[in-house]
């Protein structure tokens, strides 16, 4: 398990809704696993801070799994296929 934060503060922002300090944190966490058979990254976080005057409140979440099978279930024996063409 991972525990992660991010946090950005800018004088002058500037995005469609105008220009304004930003201050944002973001927290989260993440569970992963790597190597072979079942491999997984869950990932959630919860982002607060201000745009000017505005609260800024936000969250996310992601999810990867999958299965690495062994090399010798992935070998496969090759078909060769023809094609037959009527005129």
């Amino acid at each position: 398990m991972d525990l992660f934060y991010l946090g950005i503060d800018r004088a002058n922002a500037r995005f469609d809704e105008g220009v304004a300090d930003e201050s944002r944190h973001t927290f989260g966490v993440r569970f992963w696993r790597n190597g072979s058979g079942l491999l997984y990254n869950f990932e959630a976080g919860y982002q607060s801070g201000k745009f000017g005057r505005n609260n800024i409140r936000a969250w996310g979440a992601s999810s990867e799994v999958c299965n690495i099978l062994k090399r010798e279930i992935l070998s496969m024996t090759s078909y060769r296929s023809t094609r037959t063409v009527f005129s």
